[in-house]
């Protein structure tokens, strides 16, 4: 391996074991942190002395002030795949406190991830609060699990993909869909460009310089996950163009942070490497990277049951409203030049050095969520096998797009 590991490299890799995303629908999925070790994180009182305060920024025309000012015809797209990710002005859309105080528990198997920088930053940066929300995280909880609590109430929004179990989930007739997406590289699609994505040996391929993935064909790949996983959308999706499914290779489960050592040592020929366990391949030419993530295309983030997103319809958009806010404040374009303050909260959080998420490329932090994405990967799972009934499953019974539409357009949408 290139390269020397430092101690905390090795605790960022441990950290960083899926997408994002993600928990694996075959359970997969235990490789989240908690803030403190055994303990849940929450928060009752907001702590607004935390960053610079600038989503107040939004609210500087008095009490009669439009809470959507910032919120023009850019914070709705037209959700293609090439399309400029929503954003509404820093501070947009300003906070509308609710009238009582309201409590939300949000579950999650990752805490202190960058794709988690909208949740964490809300709750440290007191966002939450200037919605008069009271918010909990309950970590240790698979996408899985939190689906079946979300549906007996006793959780309001889960963090996880667009995963098999999802769907699997919404056919047996559970009320849950996704509200909001997460994020997608800025590169996605551009194999020119180091990144998370499916990297192979050089050496496996006849003309490296112009990989041809069918000679991949009956080799091994390396996978964090089971099938069950919305990442093995985009890997299948690349292998598809080719000619080629996924079945047709043999997969081994590997550890995220052991997967460049094995394709160093050949045991195997290709590998899904995530962020930023790429950066051990790149610029070495015993590799290529030969697929990334389709681009403009968010592969999971929040999802809630009906118990949130119907009976507390208002608390729900209260909560996104935040989200959103914390993504045109803090996770706007230039992020990591711009709001090194804040990531260092985020740093603190997941107990890792500020060098982790400052060394990396910035994410496009996304709230919508891309046409027919869900379809696409319903596909890939049937293919797989995955999945308990024989149908693609509409978007419209997976996606509630309109709480996110009534926190930056109004009740109206």
């Amino acid at each position: 391996m290139r390269g020397t590991r430092k101690d905390w490299w090795l605790k960022i890799l441990g950290l960083l074991l899926v997408f994002a995303v993600i928990a694996s629908a075959c359970g997969d999925d235990d490789e989240g942190s908690d803030p403190e070790p055994g303990d849940d994180a929450s928060d009752s009182s907001g702590d607004d002395s935390s960053g610079d305060d600038s989503s107040d920024d939004g609210d500087d025309g008095g009490e009669d002030a439009d809470p959507l000012a910032g919120c023009g015809e850019g914070a709705v797209t037209d959700l293609s795949p090439d399309r400029d990710v929503a954003r509404c002005e820093p501070g947009y859309p300003a906070p509308q406190p609710l009238e009582e105080r309201a409590s939300v528990r949000l579950a999650t198997n990752f805490w202190g991830f960058e794709f988690t920088a909208p949740y964490v930053l809300a709750l440290e940066l007191g966002e939450f609060e200037k919605e008069n929300l009271d918010v909990e995280v309950v970590t240790g909880v698979s996408l899985a699990d939190g689906i079946v609590q979300m549906e007996d109430c006793t959780v309001d929004i889960t963090v996880g993909g667009t995963e098999a179990s999802l769907h699997n989930g919404i056919s047996a007739g559970l009320t849950v869909k996704q509200v909001i997406g997460n994020y997608f590289p800025p590169d996605a699609g551009d194999t020119s460009i180091d990144q998370t994505g499916l990297w192979a040996r050089a050496d496996a391929f006849t003309n490296p310089d112009d990989p041809d993935l069918t000679e991949l064909e009956g080799t091994t790949l390396g996978t964090a996950v089971a099938l069950g996983s919305v990442i093995n959308y985009p890997i299948g999706l690349a292998f598809q163009e080719a000619g080629v499914s996924l079945l047709d290779l043999d997969l081994e489960v590997i550890p995220s942070a052991d997967l460049p050592l094995a394709l160093e040592n050949g045991a195997v020929q290709s590998a899904w490497v995530l962020d930023p366990i790429w950066s051990q391949l790149a610029d070495n030419p015993d590799f290529v990277l030969v697929a990334t993530q389709p681009p403009g295309e968010a592969l999971g983030g929040l999802y809630a049951s009906s118990c949130f997103r119907e009976d507390r319809r208002e608390v729900a958009v209260a909560f996104i409203r935040a989200l959103i806010r914390t993504m045109n404040t803090y996770l706007a374009e230039g992020y990591k030049t711009n709001n090194v303050e804040e990531l260092q909260v985020l740093a603190d959080v997941a107990d890792i050095p500020l060098e982790a998420f400052t060394g990396t490329p910035e994410t496009l932090m996304d709230w919508e969520m891309g046409e027919g994405t869900s379809e696409r990967a319903q596909g890939f799972f049937m293919e797989y096998g995955v999945l308990e009934y024989d149908e693609i499953i509409p978007e419209d019974q997976v996606y509630d797009r309109s709480i996110y539409l009534e926190a930056v357009r109004g009740p109206e949408g």
